[in-house]
Protein backbone atom coordinates (compact mmCIF):
# COMPACT_ATOMS: atom_id res chain seq x y z
CA UNK A 1 0.00 0.00 0.00
CA UNK A 2 2.80 2.38 0.79
CA UNK A 3 4.46 1.47 -2.50
CA UNK A 4 1.17 2.16 -4.35
CA UNK A 5 0.83 5.56 -2.69
CA UNK A 6 4.38 6.44 -3.51
CA UNK A 7 3.71 5.66 -7.19
CA UNK A 8 0.11 6.97 -7.58
CA UNK A 9 0.56 10.36 -5.97
CA UNK A 10 3.23 11.56 -8.44
CA UNK A 11 1.07 10.25 -11.32
CA UNK A 12 -1.91 12.16 -10.01
CA UNK A 13 0.03 15.42 -9.83
CA UNK A 14 1.53 14.86 -13.29
CA UNK A 15 -1.92 14.24 -14.76
CA UNK A 16 -3.26 17.39 -13.10
CA UNK A 17 -0.40 19.48 -14.49
CA UNK A 18 -1.08 18.16 -18.02
CA UNK A 19 -4.78 18.93 -17.68
CA UNK A 20 -4.17 22.52 -16.54
CA UNK A 21 -1.64 23.04 -19.32
CA UNK A 22 -4.12 21.69 -21.88
CA UNK A 23 -6.88 23.96 -20.66
CA UNK A 24 -4.55 26.95 -20.70
CA UNK A 25 -3.60 26.15 -24.27
CA UNK A 26 -7.23 26.01 -25.41
CA UNK A 27 -8.04 29.43 -23.96
CA UNK A 28 -4.82 31.23 -24.90
CA UNK A 29 -4.49 34.23 -27.18
CA UNK A 30 -2.43 32.35 -29.75
CA UNK A 31 -5.44 30.56 -31.20
CA UNK A 32 -6.15 32.38 -34.51
CA UNK A 33 -9.70 30.99 -34.76
CA UNK A 34 -10.97 32.76 -31.65
CA UNK A 35 -11.35 36.32 -33.02
CA UNK A 36 -12.97 35.04 -36.23
CA UNK A 37 -15.44 32.99 -34.23
CA UNK A 38 -16.72 36.03 -32.33
CA UNK A 39 -16.19 38.85 -34.83
CA UNK A 40 -19.37 40.65 -35.92
CA UNK A 41 -18.45 44.27 -36.65
CA UNK A 42 -18.65 46.56 -39.70
CA UNK A 43 -15.45 48.59 -39.67
CA UNK A 44 -15.88 50.83 -42.74
CA UNK A 45 -18.76 51.66 -45.07
CA UNK A 46 -19.38 53.62 -48.28
CA UNK A 47 -21.52 53.63 -51.41
CA UNK A 48 -20.32 52.89 -54.92
CA UNK A 49 -19.95 56.24 -56.70
CA UNK A 50 -19.89 58.16 -53.42
CA UNK A 51 -16.67 56.98 -51.79
CA UNK A 52 -15.87 60.49 -50.56
CA UNK A 53 -19.22 61.08 -48.87
CA UNK A 54 -19.12 61.86 -45.13
CA UNK A 55 -19.78 58.74 -42.99
CA UNK A 56 -20.09 58.22 -39.24
CA UNK A 57 -19.93 54.70 -37.75
CA UNK A 58 -21.05 54.53 -34.12
CA UNK A 59 -19.94 51.26 -32.51
CA UNK A 60 -21.81 51.93 -29.24
CA UNK A 61 -22.80 48.62 -27.59
CA UNK A 62 -26.52 49.38 -27.37
CA UNK A 63 -27.43 50.69 -30.83
CA UNK A 64 -24.83 50.56 -33.59
CA UNK A 65 -25.47 53.08 -36.36
CA UNK A 66 -23.97 54.20 -39.64
CA UNK A 67 -24.91 57.63 -41.02
CA UNK A 68 -23.96 58.98 -44.47
CA UNK A 69 -24.59 62.34 -46.18
CA UNK A 70 -24.97 62.38 -49.97
CA UNK A 71 -25.26 65.26 -52.49
CA UNK A 72 -28.53 66.94 -53.43
CA UNK A 73 -30.46 64.99 -56.05
CA UNK A 74 -28.94 61.57 -55.27
CA UNK A 75 -31.24 58.66 -56.06
CA UNK A 76 -31.18 56.57 -52.88
CA UNK A 77 -33.53 53.79 -54.02
CA UNK A 78 -30.82 51.45 -55.35
CA UNK A 79 -27.52 52.23 -53.65
CA UNK A 80 -24.75 49.63 -53.58
CA UNK A 81 -22.69 49.56 -50.38
CA UNK A 82 -19.06 48.59 -49.97
CA UNK A 83 -17.94 47.62 -46.49
CA UNK A 84 -15.43 45.70 -44.42
CA UNK A 85 -16.69 43.27 -41.77
CA UNK A 86 -15.23 40.85 -39.23
CA UNK A 87 -18.43 38.80 -39.38
CA UNK A 88 -19.07 35.50 -41.14
CA UNK A 89 -22.24 36.83 -42.85
CA UNK A 90 -24.15 40.09 -43.37
CA UNK A 91 -27.88 40.22 -44.07
CA UNK A 92 -30.63 42.76 -44.60
CA UNK A 93 -33.72 40.97 -43.44
CA UNK A 94 -33.23 37.49 -44.84
CA UNK A 95 -31.25 38.68 -47.89
CA UNK A 96 -27.56 37.82 -47.78
CA UNK A 97 -25.41 40.85 -48.63
CA UNK A 98 -22.29 41.07 -50.77
CA UNK A 99 -20.03 44.09 -50.48
CA UNK A 100 -19.88 46.08 -53.74
CA UNK A 101 -22.71 44.07 -55.33
CA UNK A 102 -25.99 44.11 -53.40
CA UNK A 103 -28.29 47.13 -53.88
CA UNK A 104 -30.78 48.35 -51.27
CA UNK A 105 -33.38 51.10 -51.02
CA UNK A 106 -32.18 53.70 -48.49
CA UNK A 107 -35.23 55.96 -48.69
CA UNK A 108 -35.74 54.75 -45.10
CA UNK A 109 -33.10 53.45 -42.64
CA UNK A 110 -31.80 49.98 -43.50
CA UNK A 111 -30.90 47.45 -40.77
CA UNK A 112 -27.94 45.11 -41.29
CA UNK A 113 -27.47 41.96 -39.19
CA UNK A 114 -23.83 40.90 -38.86
CA UNK A 115 -23.36 37.33 -37.60
CA UNK A 116 -20.13 35.85 -36.25
CA UNK A 117 -18.93 32.29 -36.89
CA UNK A 118 -20.08 31.28 -33.40
CA UNK A 119 -23.59 32.54 -34.16
CA UNK A 120 -23.49 35.77 -32.12
CA UNK A 121 -25.02 38.72 -34.00
CA UNK A 122 -25.27 42.51 -33.84
CA UNK A 123 -27.33 44.99 -35.88
CA UNK A 124 -26.34 48.22 -37.61
CA UNK A 125 -28.95 50.78 -38.66
CA UNK A 126 -27.80 52.69 -41.77
CA UNK A 127 -29.34 56.11 -42.36
CA UNK A 128 -28.74 58.16 -45.53
CA UNK A 129 -29.20 61.94 -45.48
CA UNK A 130 -29.43 63.83 -48.79
CA UNK A 131 -28.42 67.48 -48.82
CA UNK A 132 -31.21 69.96 -49.52
CA UNK A 133 -31.07 72.13 -52.63
CA UNK A 134 -29.19 75.36 -52.18
CA UNK A 135 -31.04 78.65 -52.53
CA UNK A 136 -31.30 78.74 -56.32
CA UNK A 137 -31.69 82.10 -58.11
CA UNK A 138 -34.24 82.73 -60.85
CA UNK A 139 -32.46 83.10 -64.22
CA UNK A 140 -33.28 85.88 -66.70
CA UNK A 141 -35.43 85.31 -69.77
CA UNK A 142 -33.28 85.99 -72.84
CA UNK A 143 -36.04 86.11 -75.43
CA UNK A 144 -34.75 86.73 -78.96
CA UNK A 145 -31.28 87.52 -77.58
CA UNK A 146 -31.01 83.84 -76.70
CA UNK A 147 -30.28 82.90 -80.32
CA UNK A 148 -26.96 84.75 -80.30
CA UNK A 149 -23.52 83.59 -79.30
CA UNK A 150 -22.36 87.21 -79.88
CA UNK A 151 -24.55 90.32 -79.91
CA UNK A 152 -23.15 93.86 -79.94
CA UNK A 153 -24.36 97.30 -81.06
CA UNK A 154 -21.14 98.92 -82.33
CA UNK A 155 -18.65 96.33 -83.64
CA UNK A 156 -17.64 92.67 -83.68
CA UNK A 157 -14.03 91.99 -84.68
CA UNK A 158 -11.73 89.01 -84.82
CA UNK A 159 -8.11 88.35 -85.68
CA UNK A 160 -6.21 85.09 -85.89
CA UNK A 161 -7.87 81.71 -86.26
CA UNK A 162 -11.23 81.94 -84.52
CA UNK A 163 -13.82 79.14 -84.30
CA UNK A 164 -17.40 79.90 -83.22
CA UNK A 165 -20.30 77.44 -83.11
CA UNK A 166 -23.93 76.77 -82.22
CA UNK A 167 -25.32 80.31 -82.33
CA UNK A 168 -25.80 83.44 -84.41
CA UNK A 169 -23.75 86.65 -84.59
CA UNK A 170 -25.67 89.93 -84.51
CA UNK A 171 -24.66 93.56 -84.86
CA UNK A 172 -27.16 96.41 -84.49
CA UNK A 173 -27.57 99.34 -84.99
CA UNK A 174 -24.10 99.33 -86.60
CA UNK A 175 -23.81 98.15 -90.19
CA UNK A 176 -22.37 94.85 -91.39
CA UNK A 177 -19.14 96.64 -92.37
CA UNK A 178 -18.30 96.85 -88.66
CA UNK A 179 -18.32 93.04 -88.38
CA UNK A 180 -14.66 92.62 -89.36
CA UNK A 181 -12.09 89.85 -89.63
CA UNK A 182 -14.63 87.24 -90.74
CA UNK A 183 -14.60 85.45 -94.09
CA UNK A 184 -18.03 85.60 -95.84
CA UNK A 185 -19.36 82.60 -97.72
CA UNK A 186 -21.40 83.97 -100.62
CA UNK A 187 -24.30 86.28 -99.84
CA UNK A 188 -26.03 84.06 -97.28
CA UNK A 189 -24.89 85.58 -93.99
CA UNK A 190 -22.56 82.68 -93.25
CA UNK A 191 -18.84 83.00 -92.50
CA UNK A 192 -16.14 80.36 -92.37
CA UNK A 193 -15.41 81.10 -88.71
CA UNK A 194 -18.99 80.24 -87.69
CA UNK A 195 -20.49 76.73 -87.64
CA UNK A 196 -24.23 76.13 -87.08
CA UNK A 197 -25.10 79.79 -87.10
CA UNK A 198 -25.70 82.88 -89.27
CA UNK A 199 -24.53 86.48 -89.08
CA UNK A 200 -27.11 89.28 -88.98
CA UNK A 201 -26.74 93.07 -89.26
CA UNK A 202 -29.26 95.89 -89.01
CA UNK A 203 -28.62 97.01 -92.60
CA UNK A 204 -29.14 93.61 -94.20
CA UNK A 205 -31.21 94.00 -97.34
CA UNK A 206 -34.98 93.66 -97.18
CA UNK A 207 -35.88 91.39 -98.88
CA UNK A 208 -32.92 88.94 -99.25
CA UNK A 209 -29.98 88.31 -100.14
CA UNK A 210 -29.77 87.39 -96.45
CA UNK A 211 -32.57 85.02 -95.41
CA UNK A 212 -35.00 86.28 -92.83
CA UNK A 213 -34.48 84.47 -89.54
CA UNK A 214 -37.16 82.49 -87.79
CA UNK A 215 -38.46 83.63 -84.43
CA UNK A 216 -36.37 82.16 -81.62
CA UNK A 217 -38.35 83.01 -78.50
CA UNK A 218 -41.68 81.42 -77.61
CA UNK A 219 -44.54 81.33 -78.36
CA UNK A 220 -43.84 81.93 -82.05
CA UNK A 221 -40.94 79.57 -82.74
CA UNK A 222 -40.87 78.77 -86.44
CA UNK A 223 -42.62 81.86 -87.84
CA UNK A 224 -40.40 84.22 -89.87
CA UNK A 225 -39.59 87.81 -89.04
CA UNK A 226 -40.67 90.38 -91.61
CA UNK A 227 -37.15 91.81 -91.62
CA UNK A 228 -33.74 91.22 -90.07
CA UNK A 229 -33.80 94.73 -88.61
CA UNK A 230 -37.03 93.95 -86.74
CA UNK A 231 -35.50 90.80 -85.28
CA UNK A 232 -32.37 92.65 -84.13
CA UNK A 233 -34.45 95.43 -82.58
CA UNK A 234 -36.34 92.83 -80.55
CA UNK A 235 -33.11 91.03 -79.62
CA UNK A 236 -31.61 94.28 -78.28
CA UNK A 237 -34.80 94.98 -76.32
CA UNK A 238 -34.76 91.49 -74.81
CA UNK A 239 -31.05 91.82 -74.02
CA UNK A 240 -31.72 95.03 -72.09
CA UNK A 241 -34.53 93.38 -70.12
CA UNK A 242 -32.29 90.42 -69.20
CA UNK A 243 -29.42 92.74 -68.23
CA UNK A 244 -31.69 94.77 -65.97
CA UNK A 245 -33.07 91.61 -64.38
CA UNK A 246 -29.55 90.40 -63.56
CA UNK A 247 -28.96 93.66 -61.70
CA UNK A 248 -32.07 93.32 -59.52
CA UNK A 249 -31.45 93.07 -55.78
CA UNK A 250 -32.85 90.88 -54.45
CA UNK A 251 -33.36 88.16 -57.00
CA UNK A 252 -36.88 86.69 -56.71
CA UNK A 253 -35.56 83.37 -55.39
CA UNK A 254 -32.23 83.96 -53.67
CA UNK A 255 -30.59 86.28 -51.18
CA UNK A 256 -27.71 88.38 -52.52
CA UNK A 257 -24.26 87.45 -51.25
CA UNK A 258 -21.07 89.51 -51.30
CA UNK A 259 -18.93 88.67 -54.32
CA UNK A 260 -15.21 88.38 -53.47
CA UNK A 261 -13.02 90.64 -55.58
CA UNK A 262 -10.63 87.73 -56.22
CA UNK A 263 -12.42 84.54 -57.28
CA UNK A 264 -9.33 82.50 -58.12
CA UNK A 265 -9.01 79.36 -56.02
CA UNK A 266 -12.58 79.52 -54.66
CA UNK A 267 -15.42 77.00 -54.89
CA UNK A 268 -18.87 78.61 -55.00
CA UNK A 269 -22.36 77.11 -54.81
CA UNK A 270 -25.49 78.41 -56.61
CA UNK A 271 -26.45 81.96 -55.71
CA UNK A 272 -26.33 85.65 -56.50
CA UNK A 273 -22.92 87.28 -55.90
CA UNK A 274 -22.69 91.07 -56.01
CA UNK A 275 -20.00 93.75 -55.57
CA UNK A 276 -19.45 97.35 -56.62
CA UNK A 277 -15.72 96.70 -57.13
CA UNK A 278 -13.61 95.22 -59.92
CA UNK A 279 -13.35 91.41 -59.89
CA UNK A 280 -10.47 89.16 -60.93
CA UNK A 281 -10.05 85.44 -61.53
CA UNK A 282 -6.29 85.24 -61.57
CA UNK A 283 -4.82 83.38 -58.59
CA UNK A 284 -6.23 79.97 -59.46
CA UNK A 285 -9.24 78.15 -60.84
CA UNK A 286 -12.77 79.21 -59.92
CA UNK A 287 -14.95 76.12 -59.33
CA UNK A 288 -18.72 76.41 -59.59
CA UNK A 289 -20.41 73.51 -57.76
CA UNK A 290 -23.96 72.69 -58.86
CA UNK A 291 -24.46 70.35 -55.86
CA UNK A 292 -26.10 67.74 -58.07
CA UNK A 293 -28.70 70.15 -59.50
CA UNK A 294 -28.63 70.55 -63.32
CA UNK A 295 -30.73 73.72 -62.90
CA UNK A 296 -28.29 75.39 -60.50
CA UNK A 297 -27.98 79.11 -61.31
CA UNK A 298 -24.98 81.37 -60.66
CA UNK A 299 -25.36 85.15 -61.07
CA UNK A 300 -22.42 87.54 -60.71
CA UNK A 301 -23.40 91.21 -60.62
CA UNK A 302 -20.20 93.27 -60.78
CA UNK A 303 -20.18 97.06 -60.48
CA UNK A 304 -16.72 97.37 -62.02
CA UNK A 305 -14.72 95.31 -64.51
CA UNK A 306 -14.16 91.56 -64.75
CA UNK A 307 -10.78 90.14 -65.72
CA UNK A 308 -9.39 86.62 -65.96
CA UNK A 309 -5.79 85.65 -66.56
CA UNK A 310 -2.38 84.42 -65.47
CA UNK A 311 -1.29 82.69 -63.38
CA UNK A 312 -4.85 81.30 -62.94
CA UNK A 313 -8.09 82.40 -64.50
CA UNK A 314 -9.92 79.22 -65.49
CA UNK A 315 -13.52 78.39 -64.61
CA UNK A 316 -14.60 74.78 -64.11
CA UNK A 317 -18.09 73.40 -63.51
CA UNK A 318 -18.72 70.39 -61.25
CA UNK A 319 -21.62 68.35 -59.81
CA UNK A 320 -24.20 69.27 -62.44
CA UNK A 321 -23.36 72.95 -62.99
CA UNK A 322 -23.93 74.03 -66.62
CA UNK A 323 -22.47 76.98 -68.54
CA UNK A 324 -25.93 78.06 -69.76
CA UNK A 325 -26.90 78.77 -66.12
CA UNK A 326 -23.91 81.01 -65.32
CA UNK A 327 -24.33 84.79 -65.80
CA UNK A 328 -21.68 87.51 -65.57
CA UNK A 329 -23.04 91.08 -65.51
CA UNK A 330 -20.42 93.84 -65.45
CA UNK A 331 -20.74 97.62 -65.40
CA UNK A 332 -17.39 97.92 -67.18
CA UNK A 333 -15.19 96.01 -69.60
CA UNK A 334 -14.97 92.23 -69.38
CA UNK A 335 -11.55 90.85 -70.35
CA UNK A 336 -11.02 87.12 -70.79
CA UNK A 337 -7.36 86.23 -70.48
CA UNK A 338 -5.16 84.49 -73.02
CA UNK A 339 -5.35 80.71 -72.93
CA UNK A 340 -7.98 80.59 -70.20
CA UNK A 341 -11.14 78.50 -70.06
CA UNK A 342 -14.27 80.58 -69.41
CA UNK A 343 -17.84 79.45 -68.72
CA UNK A 344 -21.07 81.47 -68.84
CA UNK A 345 -22.96 84.31 -70.49
CA UNK A 346 -21.25 87.71 -70.35
CA UNK A 347 -23.38 90.87 -70.14
CA UNK A 348 -20.80 93.67 -70.35
CA UNK A 349 -22.02 97.27 -70.18
CA UNK A 350 -19.32 98.35 -72.63
CA UNK A 351 -16.83 95.91 -74.16
CA UNK A 352 -15.97 92.22 -74.13
CA UNK A 353 -12.31 91.65 -75.03
CA UNK A 354 -11.04 88.09 -75.48
CA UNK A 355 -7.30 87.50 -75.67
CA UNK A 356 -5.51 84.90 -77.76
CA UNK A 357 -6.26 81.23 -77.24
CA UNK A 358 -9.14 81.57 -74.80
CA UNK A 359 -11.76 78.83 -74.86
CA UNK A 360 -15.30 79.96 -73.99
CA UNK A 361 -18.52 78.05 -73.46
CA UNK A 362 -21.32 80.59 -73.33
CA UNK A 363 -22.36 83.83 -75.05
CA UNK A 364 -20.84 87.32 -75.26
CA UNK A 365 -23.18 90.31 -75.06
CA UNK A 366 -21.96 93.92 -75.21
CA UNK A 367 -24.71 96.33 -74.18
CA UNK A 368 -23.34 99.63 -75.56
CA UNK A 369 -20.09 98.90 -77.43
CA UNK A 370 -18.22 95.96 -78.97
CA UNK A 371 -16.89 92.41 -78.80
CA UNK A 372 -13.28 91.77 -79.81
CA UNK A 373 -11.81 88.30 -80.34
CA UNK A 374 -8.24 87.09 -80.90
CA UNK A 375 -7.87 83.46 -82.03
CA UNK A 376 -10.83 82.46 -79.86
CA UNK A 377 -12.76 79.22 -79.53
CA UNK A 378 -16.33 80.12 -78.63
CA UNK A 379 -19.21 77.65 -78.28
CA UNK A 380 -22.72 78.73 -77.37
CA UNK A 381 -23.82 76.82 -74.28
CA UNK A 382 -26.40 74.17 -75.21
Amino acid sequence: MNIFNRISKPLTWFTAVLLVAGLAGCGGGNNPAAPAATGNAITNYAFVGHTGAPVIIDQAPSVKTITLTLPFGTNVTALVATYTTTGASVKVGTALQSSGTTANNFASPVTYTVTAANGSAVTYVVTVNVLAAASNPTPPTLGEAGRFVILAPAAITTTGVTAISNGDLGISPAARTLMTGFTPVGATGTVTELVSGTTYAANDANPAPFPFPLHFSTPVVGSPWTSTAAMLTQANTDLGIADTFLGFDPNPSAVTQVCPTQLGGLTLTPGVYKTAANVLISTGTLTLDGQGNANAVFIFSIGGTLGTGAPGGNIVLVNGALAKNVYWRTAGITTIGAGTSFKGQVFAATQVNVNSGANITGSLYAITDRVTLIATTLTKAP
